[in-house]
């Protein structure tokens, strides 16, 4: 699937937007597609968790767990995360870059890459992050703004 890139500005601090990306085992609150959120290792540095997901689009119902390696560099206002294990994901990867704004606000740019071994057409895979990368980073804002 090809790289999904997107940017949104947030009344919140980078440091408040960078804290709702970091709290992976919140996702199930406000991502319906994540199902399950394990955090197996965790350091200021980096982390690893395994989510269990369930989506559906274009008629198909899709499942998958993965497990992926977060790297952390909050003087830097940056999340990347690389695939560490799935059975159905070849890739997964990307990252969180925050600045702030002169009024103390974030703008949050958000790049991911998905490959999946699943027989999907790549034009539904594209099809698929189009339509859910806008409201993915809606449910980030909702999530960040009501804290």
């Amino acid at each position: 699937m090809p790289i999904s890139e997107t940017t949104i500005e947030t009344f919140v601090s980078p440091s408040e937007f960078l804290d709702v990306v970091l709290d992976v085992k919140q996702y199930p609150r406000f991502l319906p597609e994540v199902k399950e959120v394990e955090v197996l290792s965790s350091s200021d540095t980096a982390m690893r968790a395994r989510f269990s997901v369930a989506v559906a689009f274009a008629g198909l119902d899709v499942k998958t767990e993965y497990t992926v390696d977060y790297t952390i560099d909050r003087d830097a206002l940056t999340v990347s995360w690389t695939l560490h294990a799935s059975p159905d994901l070849t890739v997964n990867e990307g990252a969180w870059r925050l600045t702030e704004t002169d009024d103390g606000e974030t703008v949050a740019h958000y790049r991911a890459e998905l490959v999946t071994s699943l027989p999907i057409a790549p034009e539904i895979q594209q099809a698929f992050a189009e339509a859910q990368l806008p409201e993915l980073m809606q449910k980030f804002q909702e999530r960040a703004e009501s804290l």
